[in-house]
């Protein structure tokens, strides 16, 4: 009878040391990061912070030469005031010394003409009287047709300048100037990013860069870490997933800190990988677990990287 006992205590030891083994996941306290890129490849002129350094949102953190895309921005103004000019001319329509002076064209151009006429006439009777040769009578006859085709373009010119610019060329003019806005605002987009600022409060963790530098085109210059959001990265293992689902409530310990911090799941990976050296004990290590994810909104003042472990239900 008491050998009997001494078995079942035994087993039931072994069966509370198998689920101790399993009731405690380790893992870091982690938190999001972003990288700061180069928009264009240009050289670094100034840079304004350093590794460790606490920032604040909108915070100016770096300086790429600006000197290029400051003449962007200049030529983009001039075709703008150049649209809005051709624009306001069209609007107004012509003055009354263009008016005069296109009509002043067109009518010597039709005492040209006029002149070239009489003169064809001329040499054409000549010619039927076989008194000048062929190659005059076309000679006039070329000249006449081109003062005649003058006369034509003068009229043109003159009668758009009284009847003034139609809607379908003040339409394309608009057009034109709304293209110079967008291209103005483009240009003063791609100077203000050359101001590299902080998107969100958090520390500077990586500045691989110094004044002179010149970076590419989408190079890396600063990677910054986000002051808050901090969250428990942890590895459970296959058996704990039955127990703790999204959402569920969970306690975090950290040495040194004797109270534990409230946690809620927020992810769990669906797809399993082999967890890190210090997810577990030796012989859990090499067995698939699922990446866990437990917001910490409490555990602001905690160092990044920390040890922490959580007591699985």
């Amino acid at each position: 009878m008491n050998r009997y006992f001494i078995c079942i205590l035994a087993l039931f030891l072994l069966s509370g040391c198998g689920q101790e083994s399993h009731s405690v996941a380790m893992g870091t306290l982690e938190r999001d990061t972003t990288t700061l890129s180069s928009p264009i490849a240009e050289q670094i002129t100034a840079v304004w912070v350093k590794e460790g350094e606490a920032v604040t949102k909108n915070q100016v953190l770096m300086q790429i030469n600006p000197t290029h895309a400051q003449l962007k921005v200049k030529q983009a103004e001039a075709q703008l005031q150049q649209a809005h000019f051709a624009l306001k001319e069209k609007e107004n329509g012509a003055r009354l010394e263009d008016r005069q002076a296109a009509q002043a064209t067109y009518d010597a151009a039709r005492a040209t003409e006029e002149k070239a006429r009489l003169a064809y006439l001329r040499i054409k009777k000549l010619y039927q009287a076989k008194t000048v040769g062929k190659a005059e009578l076309d000679n006039t006859q070329t000249d006449y047709q081109q003062k005649r085709e003058l006369t034509k373009q003068s009229l043109a010119q003159w009668q758009a300048l009284q009847n003034g610019t139609r809607i379908e060329q003040l339409e394309q003019l608009k057009a034109q100037v709304s293209s110079a806005e967008a291209e103005l605002e483009l240009a003063q987009q791609s100077l203000e990013d050359l101001t590299i600022k902080a998107p969100l409060e958090g520390t500077v963790i990586q500045l691989p860069w110094v004044v002179g530098n010149r970076v590419s085109a989408n190079e890396p210059v600063i990677k910054l870490e986000t002051s808050s959001g901090a969250y428990a990265q942890i590895y459970l293992p296959q058996t704990a997933l039955s127990r703790i689902k999204l959402g569920d409530k969970i306690s975090v310990f950290v040495d040194g800190y004797p109270q534990p911090y409230d946690g809620k799941v927020q992810y769990i990976r669906t797809q399993p990988a082999f967890t890190p050296y210090y997810a577990l004990n030796e012989r859990d290590r090499a067995r698939l677990m699922y990446l866990t994810k437990i917001d910490l909104p409490s555990a602001k003042m905690l160092p990044t990287g920390v040890t922490l472990e959580v007591r699985l239900p």
